[in-house]
């Protein structure tokens, strides 16, 4: 067997801090869930909150991935 090659990949002793990309992927479904809860509790309809999540998803994306994208080392 060989070793790993991977010798730069720094190592993050800390797993419990959450990290912005974290909660981004956190964003993203809680909009669903916040939205189907204001369909059920004040009646608001589907065709409104769907495309009001979705777009509130895009924008968390677009923001992660263009505005403030990855740096390697992070």
């Amino acid at each position: 067997m060989t070793a790993s090659t991977k010798r730069n990949v720094p190592r993050n002793g800390n797993r419990t801090a959450l990290s912005r990309y974290d909660l981004v992927l956190a964003v993203i479904p809680t909009a669903f869930v916040v939205a189907l809860l204001s369909n059920v509790l004040f009646g608001i309809p589907l065709r409104t909150v769907l495309p009001a999540s979705s777009l509130v998803g895009v924008l968390a994306l677009a923001d992660t991935l263009y505005v403030n994208p990855p740096i390697d080392g992070r």
